[in-house]
């Protein structure tokens, strides 16, 4: 194990909505994956320092009835990094982005599933991302790119698209325990 060279010097949530979703069936399964969902990064270098990065990342789901999500969620995120010298110039962008929004969602998968913990089904676990094949917007629309780099979607043969990620149907499901209503525990004769 070595230290990160992607330091994350602080991250604040500047919204977040979680709302249970009335028209779930906990008799059915949740079928929520990686292609109901709605991620969105931004990445912005400081034009003084490029190895200071700010990142924003909006994680929201795109209200798909198949899915059978208990919830419906929005949480957006903005992360503070710096990138250690080892990293080189030619590779700095995409090692920002990819690193950097890597940490922010997983950084929102845990926010989320905390408040569902209080809601009244069962929390959803989002689906693990990878953000390598991802396009990245940086500030003035520029996408990074890595000379040589081969996005994962398109080594496996799979056609890509300009600005959308490719991902398989049945990739990444949410993990939900037995998604039923919580309950109060029950109260013995005499009590309030």
């Amino acid at each position: 194990m070595r230290p990160s060279a992607l330091l994350l010097k602080s991250y604040i949530v500047t919204d977040v909505n979680v709302t249970a979703n009335r028209a779930f069936d906990p008799t059915k399964d949740v079928n929520l994956g990686l292609r109901d969902l709605v991620v969105e990064p931004d990445c912005r270098k400081d034009e003084k320092n490029p190895r200071e990065w700010r990142i924003f990342l909006r994680v929201k789901d795109s209200q798909n009835k198949e899915s059978n999500s208990p919830y419906s969620f929005r949480i957006e995120l903005m992360g503070f990094f710096s990138v250690d010298a080892t990293v080189p110039a030619a590779t700095l962008d995409v090692f920002a982005c990819v690193n950097g929004t890597s940490v922010l969602y997983s950084t929102a998968r845990e926010v989320l599933r905390s408040l569902m913990c209080m809601g009244p089904y069962q929390p959803i676990l989002l689906p693990a991302a990878c953000f390598f094949d991802q396009q990245h917007k940086l500030e003035g629309g520029s996408v990074p790119a890595v000379k040589g780099a081969v996005p994962a979607a398109l080594d496996a043969g799979a056609p890509n698209t300009a600005a959308e990620p490719v991902v398989p149907a049945d990739a990444g499901t949410a993990k939900v325990g037995k998604a039923r209503a919580k309950q109060a525990p029950k109260q013995k004769d005499g009590e309030k």
